[in-house]
């Protein structure tokens, strides 16, 4: 009994020390003017609470209106700049007001448990935001469409914004029928036109198709709202960059025969022989029976295994071309691998030596080398694949730097 009331008086005394941490904490807060998080605490602890600690009151009571006063001066210092950009600020501000008194409200009238009653004064936001999303709308109109006057003469960074602040306008205001329309243009004036082609400046004459086929790539994959990718030129379409994959070198080994030869040995039972004694005579167990041991043998596979190589290698870099600056602004090396490797195999003796290599490529007969032609086909295939995962991971950074 003596143990189990000195581990209430324990679980008594840590209940005090959190209780006067968390008191202390808000103290510490108001006192370092951190009166956001005053506030959100003083809530978290009382929301819920029949009885609600006079400190939390008071503490909220303060924050509530130091948090008013700060946002509405604030508000008179936006408004007496007199700069439209400003009201989307002022809207922010009004909806943290806001947010403020919606949290606080359900807790109202606010007593703590000694009897204080709590004061606040609320400010009449709905007026004043409808005024300030109003204005801001008028602003983020007025601004974009003034952007696109700019984008109309080339530039694209403007046409980008401006559809940003039309994005905007929407969260503020319905009233702009247009809105649409003006998206849209901004999405056309400000998308840039990528070109993908290849150029074959290696000695080597490429096989026909090689070259559809290494451009075969599915630029929807590539696209994004600001680029749009193109392996043949469209009619009536600007490109504003080229990404050209230049062949430097293509390389093509002779056909390759390797032969080698070589043994399987297995150790496996074979039966068994009886156990004699020094006369020759078979030794006997206690039961009377012959004494019997495993015998084993060694059993050998001659093996000649047939390796057939050929390989293409396809070597270059992909360039990346600037047409409003006239410019190169980046390259990047490639090299793409098409290999033909075939095994066969034949054997003599014993097929149970064999390794689980060898059994593999046994029964598998030499066959005809592919063509040149066709082991360019596969790079091209090769080259493709490589290509787009370059243009993806590489340019699209790149060229975010030049004309976002």
């Amino acid at each position: 009994m003596k143990n189990l009331s000195n581990l209430k008086s324990v679980i008594l005394l840590l209940v005090a020390v959190i209780a006067f941490s968390s008191c202390n904490d808000i103290q510490k807060l108001m006192e370092q003017g951190r009166y956001d998080e005053a506030f959100s605490l003083a809530a978290r602890k009382m929301y819920g609470k029949k009885k609600k600690k006079t400190k939390y009151v008071m503490a909220m009571e303060t924050a509530f209106e130091k948090l008013t006063e700060r946002d509405m001066q604030e508000i008179e210092h936006l408004e007496l700049a007199d700069n439209p950009q400003n009201w989307r600020k002022a809207t922010r501000i009004y909806n943290r007001i806001k947010d403020r008194q919606d949290v606080l409200e359900p807790l109202l009238p606010l007593y703590g448990k000694d009897g204080y009653k709590a004061d606040f004064r609320f400010v009449k936001v709905d007026g004043l935001m409808k005024e300030a999303k109003a204005n801001a709308a008028a602003y983020l109109y007025k601004s974009a469409k003034q952007l696109l006057a700019i984008a109309e003469r080339g530039d694209k960074s403007a046409a980008r914004k401006a559809f940003s602040e039309l994005k905007d306008l929407e969260q503020f205001s319905s009233a702009y029928a247009d809105v649409n329309v003006l998206k849209e243009k901004a999405l056309q004036l400000g998308r840039s036109h990528v070109l993908i082609k290849m150029e074959n400046k290696s000695a080597t004459i490429l096989p026909a198709g090689f070259e559809r086929e290494a451009l075969r790539i599915s630029t929807g994959n590539l696209d994004d709202r600001w680029r749009r990718y193109y392996t043949s030129k469209p009619t009536n379409v600007d490109m504003d960059f080229n990404v050209t994959l230049f062949l430097t070198n293509i390389d093509i080994s002779p056909e390759r025969v390797i032969e080698r030869e070589y043994i399987d040995e297995k150790e496996i039972q074979d039966g068994f022989e009886y156990v004699l004694d020094q006369n020759g005579n078979v030794l006997k167990d206690t039961l009377g029976n012959d004494i019997k041991t495993e015998r084993f043998v060694l059993i050998r596979a001659f093996v000649l295994e047939t390796r057939q190589m050929k390989e293409a290698i396809v070597s270059g870099y992909i360039e990346y071309f600037d047409h409003k600056e006239k410019r190169t602004y980046s390259s990047e090396n490639f090299a793409v691998e098409s290999v033909f490797n075939n095994y066969a195999a034949t054997f003599q003796g014993d097929r149970r030596a064999l390794s689980r290599q060898s059994r593999r490529n046994i029964g598998n007969i030499p066959v005809p080398f592919p063509s040149d032609e066709r082991l360019l086909l596969d790079a091209a295939s090769e080259l493709k694949l490589i290509s787009k995962d370059k243009i993806r991971h590489n340019s699209l950074d790149r060229l975010a730097k030049l004309d976002f």
